[in-house]
């Protein structure tokens, strides 16, 4: 079995479920822990982390370039579980299979796309087009060759140079979103990271919900 898959089934193991439900509770806790609930299963560290009154992510521990973060799987709220669109194919999979008969909301599109623009591992990918092009000697004649197309949160994105020499987030024309939703300047500090005007809304909610890891490594 794949670890998508074992991600999967982890949100919607009863016991896990039933756990979620314990940490939804407003009275909930633990050892002077209000929030967060470890999680062992399939040998991989899970935790279920409480981000609002009713709303609990279930999220594993990963590393990427000496950082640490929780990447998010899915998230209960209420009686509803919601999955990223990441594992969805797994999950139509498992179901197909009779592994799994429970119900699913899923994220909008714009939604999936925000926390792919906002995951660490497009940042990654955009701090490595702006060193390139820094050490290259910022050509500015050439800023198609620092094009990147890749996929992130499941969805095929694309990030590009704009005239000003820094990196933007694009979905695919395929999926008819006009116009960047991200952008990652480079600064006295290093970057910063800028969301579009136009997902404003969608990215305050997600940002909320802590689904966006960018904003989450340690």
């Amino acid at each position: 079995m794949k670890n998508l898959e074992e991600f999967v089934l982890t949100l919607f193991d009863k016991e896990v479920i039933s756990k979620a439900k314990e940490l939804q509770s407003p009275n909930y806790s633990k050892e002077g822990v209000l929030d967060k609930i470890p999680i062992e299963n399939y040998d991989i560290s899970f935790r279920l982390y409480k981000t609002s009154e009713d709303i609990v992510n279930l999220e594993f521990l990963t590393f990427t370039n000496n950082r640490r973060f929780f990447e998010p799987i899915g998230y209960y709220q209420s009686d509803n579980i919601f999955l990223l669109n990441a594992f969805k194919n797994d999950y139509m999979n498992l179901k197909a299979k009779g592994l799994i008969n429970h119900q699913v909301s899923f994220l909008t599109l714009e939604e999936n796309a925000v926390i792919g623009a906002f995951s660490t591992h497009t940042v990654d990918i955009a701090i490595k087009m702006i060193k390139d092009f820094e050490k290259d000697g910022r050509p500015l004649n050439k800023l198609e060759n620092y094009d990147n197309i890749f996929i992130a949160n499941g969805l095929k994105c694309e990030l590009l140079l704009c005239n000003e020499g820094y990196p933007q987030f694009f979905l695919d024309d395929a999926y008819n979103v006009k116009g960047h939703l991200g952008a990652y300047i480079p600064n006295s500090k290093g970057y910063s990271i800028e969301h579009s005007f136009l997902i404003k809304d969608d990215f305050k909610k997600l940002f909320d919900k802590e689904l966006l890891t960018i904003f989450n490594v340690f």
